[in-house]
């Protein structure tokens, strides 16, 4: 199944929205020839692909903004890859890719063809040496043993493309650790321009309630949020007209926060986010101090700021780079007060709004960060021919 891009999936309806964007770049003059670029995602999503944050960002983003420069894009799963059509493209990027048998004919026959491979990384899941860290230990019938041979397995698979693609550059710089030699570059996760005009019609608003929203569209995120539980629950008891939205899974038995002052916000789509958002007077993202989370991407801070919502943040890598009122980037329980604090003076509020709407929409979109695909993939080089394929195959 070859999904053609700009296509998006709807994930609360299942459709898709065949978006006809137009080559608007010099392409069209017969310049330069359009590039062809397929993306792949090594997860057995297909129908439901949309609803992954990494694929969406990594792959469906990525490709309508590829698309508006004038350049061909489709996204696929390698379980619906047919070998026989990847002779029309010159770049196939893999999203976290793993060792197996599929995977390495693949990457066989782009090196014959001549097509250029791109591991597209956007979590810290290719060292086995910061598994004792992933979250992925909560989840059921997994072990250590466990993490670590699917972490082995994504650095076998590394080492086998062309280049390496990487979501922020405390990743680019973890893979460059490993193999020097590598091509190694980053293009930040970016908003979708599709996604932002869908959402046009929303304004920026003061909410009369005092609603602190957290995200989270998968489990066993506990541990994190317990980085701000203290300071939340002294917020929700200081403040009468505040309340904590939970949106996703999270389990808060544990962080001693009353029932009554909690509404759960379901989880529809992402189409659906900005109207939760829009609802919200801070949005918080707290995370663990592991390697891990370090090197995680700036998703929630960006679509917080499109739509002018402040947002309270655990520090990041990818997070530390940007500069702009609203985003406040704590470590301590005080830190994340101070903050709460701060947000409650109504004038600075609103600078945070305007400032964070302007600043994701000059510095944050899709097109910003497929820029430096662009310029990588259309320069002409020479790709060497691998032979050695012995140690993915012998992970298989």
């Amino acid at each position: 199944m070859i999904l053609r891009t700009g296509a998006l999936l709807v994930a609360s309806e299942l459709h898709f929205i065949w978006l006809d964007l137009a080559h608007r770049s010099a392409f069209e003059t017969g310049a330069l020839p359009p590039m062809n670029v397929l993306f792949v995602s090594d997860t057995p999503l297909a129908e439901t692909a949309f609803r992954d944050g990494s694929i969406r960002y990594r792959c469906f983003h990525m490709a309508e903004a590829l698309q508006a420069a004038g350049h061909l894009a489709d996204v696929t799963t390698l379980d619906h890859l047919d070998l026989v059509n990847l002779s029309r493209y010159d770049v196939v990027s893999v999203l976290r890719p793993t060792a197996s048998r599929k995977l390495l004919k693949v990457l066989e026959q782009c090196n014959k063809r001549g097509i250029r491979t791109v591991a597209d990384i956007d979590e810290l899941e290719f060292d086995p040496d910061v598994a004792s860290e992933s979250p992925k230990l909560l989840l059921k019938d997994q072990t250590l043993a466990t993490v670590r041979a699917m972490f082995l397995r994504q650095q076998l698979a590394l080492k086998h493309f062309d280049e390496v693609s990487a979501a922020t550059e405390e990743l680019a710089r973890a893979r460059r650790v490993q193999d020097p030699s590598q091509a190694i570059y980053v293009a930040p996760n970016g908003l979708s321009n599709f996604w932002l005009s869908c959402n046009d019609q929303i304004n920026l608003n003061n909410p009369t309630i005092k609603r602190i929203s957290f995200f989270s569209d998968v489990s066993g995120v506990e541990k994190d949020f317990d980085e701000a539980s203290v300071a939340i629950n002294r917020i929700l008891k200081k403040k009468p007209d505040s309340e904590l939205n939970v949106v996703g899974p999270l389990d808060l038995s544990s962080s001693g926060i009353e029932n009554a002052r909690v509404i759960r916000g379901a989880w529809n789509d992402f189409m659906n986010v900005p109207r939760e958002l829009t609802k919200t007077w801070v949005n918080i993202a707290p995370l663990q101090n592991t390697r891990i989370n370090y090197a995680k991407a700036h998703t929630q801070f960006i679509e917080s700021a499109a739509f002018g919502v402040p947002i309270i943040c655990s520090p990041t890598a990818d997070l530390k780079r940007h500069s702009v009122d609203g985003l406040h980037l704590v470590e301590t329980t005080e830190q994340w007060l101070e903050a709460f604090d701060a947000l409650s003076d109504k004038q600075y509020y609103e600078s945070c709004q305007k400032a964070l709407q302007t600043y994701a929409r000059e510095h944050c979109l899709a097109t910003h960060s497929v820029q430096t695909l662009i310029d990588r993939w259309t320069t002409n080089r020479e790709i060497t021919e691998d032979e050695s394929f012995t140690s993915l195959s012998a992970a298989n």
